[in-house]
């Protein structure tokens, strides 16, 4: 448990690979005055199975990085209605209603260790999204599709895209 008064998880804390060490930690309560999550801050953690925090905390990019307890049947781990990290290895990945938001670098292949990412075709969004993060797509080798309700978000065919646009 996080002590009363902490206001920032700062980058890579409880990282055992940061610290060479192998992560013990199984679950995590965060108080009320925490207002944000670092990058990579709980990442390596793959014992950690209970996320408790407030709504409303600004959560770095990978903060969950291999986190595989946290993570849905689907390799999804979604918090205060936002997908932060996936984890499987699925081609086609489905967001469930109800999730308003994606992290940042959430499907890169060179942002995240999860290999998974690689396989990755197609995202369908649902209706409920309503911010995507900065979602670098860089080194797709084959076309990849972000859809919702049918209407193609993004198709990037080539390597490096940076940008989604929504059409």
């Amino acid at each position: 448990e996080v002590p009363v008064g902490v206001k920032r998880i700062m980058h890579n804390v409880f990282n055992p690979k940061v610290w060479g060490e192998t992560s013990k930690i199984k679950s995590v309560i965060l108080p009320d005055t925490v207002v944000e999550v670092g990058h990579r801050a709980f990442a390596n953690c793959p014992k950690l199975k209970t996320f408790t925090a407030p709504a409303g905390i600004t959560y770095g990019t990978n903060a969950f990085e291999g986190c595989k307890n946290l993570a849905d049947d689907t390799g999804l781990i979604i918090i205060d209605n936002t997908v932060l990290e996936y984890l499987g290895d699925d081609e086609v990945v489905s967001i469930p209603e109800g999730v308003h938001a994606l992290s940042d670098n959430l499907f890169s292949v060179i942002y995240s260790a999860n290999p998974g990412n690689k396989k990755i075709t197609t995202v369908n969004l649902p209706t409920s999204l309503k911010k995507i993060g900065k979602c670098y797509l860089s080194y797709f080798n084959k076309k990849f599709n972000l859809i919702k309700y049918n209407t193609i978000l993004c198709n990037c065919q080539e390597k490096n895209a940076s940008f989604l646009y929504i059409i």
